[in-house]
């Protein structure tokens, strides 16, 4: 009865290696993984992000938890620089929880060029030797980060948010202020294929080329009901 289950998938010697991890804590490991008896609980207890990024397994969570997967049921603090003072003192004081604080998603273009994001349009880069916040045009909170193969980080979140960009340079592709397609504001899904992005949401899978968006039909023409 496991929800929010997300996976990371390592290729390596030619095997396939899923690493699959829950809201609730609990890793696994199968497939072609040398250690397939990997199975705990992690002892942050939440997860709510899972990446593969280079060589190592990335998990994110409340307080702006990053940890690094090192081995076995072994997993390093990789989030050094983004507990703040100010952070540290709300949190203390119960003014807000370690959740309102949580990073969702974490991606990169290597190990030393890496984004987390998080609730309140917190958005954080590692540059292979530190942490530091990016200032984003928005308050929203922010659900999914993806760095595609056109070079470009895609956010998206709540209130419409789609943004795209790099480093301190950000531009809205979506927002509520911006004509759309949808009735659903939330946007937890994203990704880049074959030159273009696609959009997960409640109301299905969206293609945005050429400055619009294309809803993907996923249910095949002859089960369609007339």
């Amino acid at each position: 009865g496991l929800r929010y289950v997300k996976a990371s998938m390592l290729i390596k010697h030619n095997k396939r290696c899923l690493i699959v991890a829950s809201a609730t804590g609990h890793i696994g490991t199968s497939g072609g993984c040398p250690d397939t008896d990997d199975y705990h609980i992690h002892k942050e207890s939440i997860i709510r992000g899972i990446r593969l990024i280079g060589e190592h397994v990335y998990i994110v969570g409340p307080a702006r938890v990053i940890y690094r997967r090192t081995g076995v049921k072994e997993w390093q603090l990789f989030n050094q620089g983004t507990q703040d003072d100010l952070m540290i003192k709300n949190i203390k004081n119960g003014n807000r929880s370690e959740y309102s604080y949580a990073f969702l998603s974490i991606d990169g273009f290597s190990e030393s060029d890496m984004y987390a994001v998080g609730n309140k349009g917190e958005a954080w880069h590692y540059d292979g030797t530190k942490w530091t916040v990016i200032d984003l045009p928005t308050n929203s909170d922010l659900h999914k980060v993806h760095c595609a193969k056109d070079g470009n980080v895609y956010i998206s979140g709540d209130d419409y948010t789609i943004l795209r960009g790099k480093g301190d340079k950000w531009d809205f592709i979506l927002n509520s202020t911006i004509d759309h397609p949808f009735s659903t504001h939330l946007f937890e899904a994203i990704a880049w294929f074959k030159d273009a992005l696609y959009i997960g949401t409640s109301e299905g899978l969206y293609k945005y080329i050429d400055n619009r968006f294309e809803k993907i039909p996923l249910t095949p023409p002859e089960l369609v009901s007339k």
